[in-house]
C-alpha cells in the first residue's frame, strides 16, 4: 500500500504537475495530474494513504447513461483524535486552496491565459453533519477491497491472508457500519460549465466492522438529501461526455 504512495511529512504542493491535456467538448476539458519530487526524475500518480476513517454512509451510486456510478465519502471527524487523519486532512485542503491559486495566476500551462476567470472552483472536501469529508469515486473493476477484520466467520475455502483477508464483498454491502482505511488518488483537474475541480478516486479499501456503533444507518430520504451536496461535478460532467473522461 506503501510503495507507490507520497510520502505525507514529505509532501510539497510545488511537486504537482499537470500533464496530459483532453479536450472532450468546447467546454469540457480534463488535464491528468502528477506528481514529481525534486529529487526524482519520472512522475508518478499521486496517490495517499489514509489512515483508518468513518464512512458515514457506506459506498453509495448512481446511474449513468452507460453503466452505474459508484463513490464513497469519508469523513474526517476524528482528525483531533488521530494525527495521521488530520495531516491526510490538511494536505488535502492545501490542494483544494492550491488549484485555484495556480489557475488564478495562470501557472497550469495546459491552461490558456486567464481562461477560467470567470470560472468557480469546487473543493473535494464538503461539509456534512458539520463534519469535513472527502468523496472518491470507486471503479468496481480496478479497486481492491481487503477486509481486516480477525473474527471474520464463514470465509469462503480458498481465501488467504496476506495484509488481511481477501473477500469479494459487493460494494454496496459497504455500508455505515463499517469504517475505512484507504490508497486514495488525485487524477486530473476537470474544467466543464464555468466551474472546475479536481477527481479522487478510492484505489484500495481496507475495510474492517466499527466496534462502536452508535448511529443507525440513515434513512433513504436523508442518503438522498446528502447526496445532492456530492453531486456538483456529476451534475456538470454527466451523460456520454463525462462517460469518457472518468
Amino acid at each position: 500500500m506503501d510503495k507507490d504512495s507520497v510520502k505525507l511529512n514529505f509532501f510539497n504542493l510545488e511537486n504537482i504537475i499537470f500533464q496530459k491535456k483532453r479536450v472532450y467538448h468546447p467546454d469540457c476539458e480534463n488535464i491528468s495530474i502528477k506528481y514529481k519530487p525534486l529529487n526524482h526524475s519520472k512522475a508518478n500518480e499521486m496517490n495517499f494513504n489514509t489512515s483508518w476513517m468513518p464512512t458515514p454512509f457506506g459506498v453509495n451510486s448512481y446511474n449513468n447513461i452507460k453503466k452505474k456510478k459508484y463513490y464513497i465519502d469519508l469523513s474526517f471527524n476524528n482528525r483531533n483524535k488521530s494525527i495521521y487523519v488530520k495531516q491526510i486532512y490538511n494536505i488535502i485542503k492545501k490542494i483544494d486552496n492550491y488549484i485555484p491559486f495556480l489557475v488564478n495566476n495562470n501557472e497550469i500551462p495546459l491552461i490558456k491565459k486567464n481562461a477560467l476567470v470567470d470560472y468557480t472552483y469546487i473543493p473535494i472536501i464538503k461539509i456534512i453533519d458539520k463534519e469535513p469529508a472527502i468523496k472518491l469515486k470507486i471503479f468496481p473493476e480496478t479497486v481492491k477491497i481487503i477486509q481486516t477484520d480477525t473474527d471474520l466467520m464463514n470465509i469462503p475455502p480458498g481465501f488467504h491472508k496476506k495484509g488481511g483477508i481477501r473477500r469479494d464483498i459487493p460494494l454496496e454491502d459497504i455500508t455505515n457500519d463499517y469504517e475505512i482505511r484507504a490508497k486514495i488518488h488525485c487524477h486530473s483537474l476537470w474544467i466543464m460549465n464555468k466551474k472546475y475541480g479536481l477527481t479522487w478516486i478510492a484505489k484500495e479499501l481496507y475495510i474492517r466492522k466499527r466496534k462502536d456503533i452508535t448511529t443507525r444507518r440513515l434513512s433513504f430520504i436523508q442518503r438522498d438529501a446528502i447526496k445532492k451536496l456530492f453531486h456538483e461535478e456529476e451534475d456538470l460532467i454527466s451523460g456520454r461526455i463525462y462517460s469518457k473522461s472518468i
